[in-house]
């Protein structure tokens, strides 16, 4: 045989064993996983891990994941989803990248940019806090028309990918001056902090002139998951307890440290397995997958010690006053009581400034009847054992007839919760609550369809024709010495 016949041989062998080894790693990811290896699935699952790597990963681009380009894609929205159910994996991940604020709650820290650190690399934080694009086009004019989106991280996730479609459509309003929508929004955010951001953005004469309120979920979930469990006024921001204990606790932040130090390790090996060529690989992602379960299973260990160090610190500081409800029924009718009084709170401001105000009610997959899931939705955006799916059924009735409420009281109410009733393609991407580009389309389409027949579409109305009226004398008064 010659040389070169050899070396093909050669060749060929070591083909067929990577071939071999490769299907064997197909096998095992179904017997493991309990379904089908899939490239933008593994893609997810690192994405999501990768959320605490000190340095952001080459960017990929999963060969199956629909609108996954853009700003916050997809992808950005499961891991965000997946970040925001995950309790003290959540706060060992996240906490370090986030500020208490005074007035709000807390912010992203523009000094540890949180959003690199996750594979969005289209994304910064603001020196408010707040993210904004990292190439953010120029405005249309010198003074656009700046729409401002509050919320949770549903409504973060929108106010990037929903200006594709709000900004156009919302453009009669403006005439030249053009369309800018801007996120306050934050994963975890629920009111009050919507109400506080806006107060706080008001005295510092930045509000924008529409104010856009996409909310719901989190005010009837977060805190009896959260806060409730761990003795905090519900009302209180979202961890608050871990946010403040460490100030004078040198044990939890010692805990806090291990945990945050941990899920590092572990996000950065998500990083070095999403490496080109290789990531391609399914044994490469099912070795990836083995050395994560191990990682995850040490982190969650120093995630309980946390916890449970945190569950013996009762200073008022970090539990705020107590709060006792008769039942069940009581605390989500007081939930819900916050969710109103706090957005009839913003149109107050709003129309005292001379802002327009808008509330949103966000869609749920977990209202019954709101949305015949496809068998995507069924796999992956459904799950009987989520924490969140008791308390979004019991509450949303509540939250319903609530913004009825609102809208009697000339509130611009509008309640999305049925948006996606006849909807037969898949518009949730996760378990939890967050939609895909599609879904957000469709939501931004509906809020453009109620804020045009509020303001019509002919010339532009105030609060369209100037500035906030006392947004200005406000912070000059601020700035006099």
């Amino acid at each position: 045989m010659t040389r070169p016949a050899r070396a093909l041989a050669v060749l060929l062998l070591l083909a067929g064993l990577a071939a071999t080894v490769e299907l064997a790693s197909w096998v095992a990811w179904r017997v493991t996983e309990g379904s089908f290896f899939s490239y933008s699935r593994a893609f997810t699952l690192r994405a999501e891990t990768a959320a605490t790597a000190p340095a952001p990963a080459e960017p990929e681009e999963p060969e199956e994941t629909a609108g996954a380009d853009g700003p916050g894609g997809g992808d950005a929205a499961a891991a965000a989803g997946a970040r925001d159910g995950a309790g003290l994996e959540w706060l060992a991940g996240h906490l370090a990248g986030q500020v208490v604020h005074p007035f709000v709650g807390f912010v992203y820290s523009p000094e540890y940019n949180l959003l690199e650190q996750r594979n969005l690399e289209n994304l910064l934080v603001a020196d408010n806090g707040f993210f904004v694009l990292r190439e953010e086009p120029p405005p249309p004019s010198e003074r656009p028309l700046r729409v401002g989106v509050f919320g949770g991280s549903v409504a973060m996730v929108f106010s990037f990918q929903g200006r594709r479609v709000l900004e156009p459509a919302l453009a009669p309003l403006a005439g030249p001056r053009g369309v800018v929508l801007e996120s306050y929004a934050h994963g975890g955010f629920k009111q009050p902090q919507q109400l506080m951001t806006l107060a706080w953005l008001l005295v510092r004469g930045e509000a924008p002139e529409v104010v856009i309120n996409l909310d719901g979920f989190n005010e009837v979930t977060l805190p009896r998951v959260e806060n409730l469990e761990a003795g905090v006024d519900p009302f209180y921001p979202r961890a608050w307890e871990h946010r403040v204990s460490g100030a004078s606790d040198p044990a939890f932040s010692r805990l806090l440290g291990e945990a945050v130090h941990l899920e590092r390790r572990r996000a950065e090996l998500a990083v070095r397995f999403s490496r080109p060529v290789l990531r391609r690989s399914v044994t490469w992602n099912l070795l990836w997958r083995w050395l994560d379960r191990r990682a995850g299973a040490v982190a969650f260990e120093a995630q309980n010690r946390l916890a449970a160090h945190g569950s013996r610190s009762r200073r008022y500081v970090a539990h705020g006053p107590a709060y006792e409800a008769a039942g069940p029924d009581q605390v989500i009718a007081d939930l819900v009581a916050m969710w109103e009084h706090s957005s009839l709170a913003m149109h107050d401001l709003a129309a005292g400034a001379g802002l327009r105000y808008y509330h949103f009610l966000q869609p749920n997959q977990y209202v019954p009847g709101s949305k015949p899931l496809t068998p995507e939705e069924r796999r992956l955006a459904y799950n009987s054992d989520q924490i969140y799916r008791r308390p979004a059924e019991e509450g949303y009735p509540a939250l319903r007839a609530a913004g009825a409420r609102l809208a009697a009281q000339g509130v611009a109410f509008h309640d999305l919760t049925d948006l996606f009733a006849e909807e037969r393609r898949t518009v949730y991407l996760d378990d939890c609550c967050h939609l895909n580009p599609l879904g957000n389309d469709l939501v931004a389409e509906a809020m453009a369809e109620a804020i045009l027949a509020d303001l019509g579409t002919g010339e532009p109305a105030s609060p369209v024709d100037g500035p906030p009226r006392s947004a200005g004398s406000v912070a000059a008064g601020l700035r006099a010495p």
